[in-house]
């Protein structure tokens, strides 16, 4: 890909804040956007040791721990206590809109606890002030069973399992970020149609490769 110097009317494209550069939304988010138009500047978090995966994935990508400046921004909630610091950085940074990444369940947290964790997490997120945001529920998603060993699917017997696949989330992400204003204050769940068994899933984990930090 040829590299050329920016104008002065392209210096002044949104910009758009990717944390977690070797996260797999993240990839798969970073690569619509390229694959979309050109009207727009992405920034990642990460360190120096990523730089080659993201580079050959987004190349106009640009490596920025300093969060401020940036128009358009992603908040992964996480289940593990998440720091006030992380809530706070849209706000310091002054973006004008915050996709907040969910988990499926938060909207009746009464059902299981894991749900009611990420609804206490979208309750603190929302009460922050960003200026605007919208929230995307997910359910697990494929890439991540080669993470899981064998006894832990053992221990899933005779649970069913909602995923879909990271390629498909990037997509959703993406088409949200390039237009925010279509989707300021929604709520979104994106989830399969019908639930996998844990025997399938076994199945599926069986055949898929082990290679870390790989789409």
């Amino acid at each position: 890909m040829t590299v050329t110097v920016e104008s002065e009317e392209h210096k002044h494209r949104p910009r758009i804040y990717i944390p977690d550069a070797i996260n797999i939304v993240s990839l798969y988010t970073m690569s619509h956007l390229l694959n979309a138009q050109d009207n727009f500047r992405i920034y990642y978090t990460g360190g120096e040791s990523d730089d080659d995966l993201v580079k050959k994935i987004c190349p106009r990508a640009i490596r920025e721990a300093n969060a401020k400046g940036m128009e358009r921004s992603v908040l992964f909630l996480r289940e593990e206590e998440m720091k006030e610091e992380a809530f706070k950085a849209p706000l310091e940074g002054n973006h004008r809109f915050v996709l907040i990444i969910s988990m499926i369940g938060a909207e009746a947290p009464n059902q299981f606890p894991f749900a009611a964790e990420y609804a206490k997490l979208e309750q603190t997120a929302m009460s922050i002030g960003y200026e605007s945001y919208c929230i995307l529920r997910l359910p697990p998603i494929f890439q991540h069973l080669n993470a899981l060993s064998l006894e832990d699917l053992e221990a899933l017997e005779d649970v069913s399992f909602y995923a879909i696949d990271a390629d498909d989330v990037g997509c959703v992400v993406s088409q949200i970020l390039l237009d925010p204003e279509l989707h300021r204050g929604e709520k979104y769940t994106i989830f399969c149609h019908s639930p996998i068994p844990s025997s399938t899933l076994k199945a599926i984990h069986s055949q898929l490769p082990s290679v870390p930090g790989s789409p």
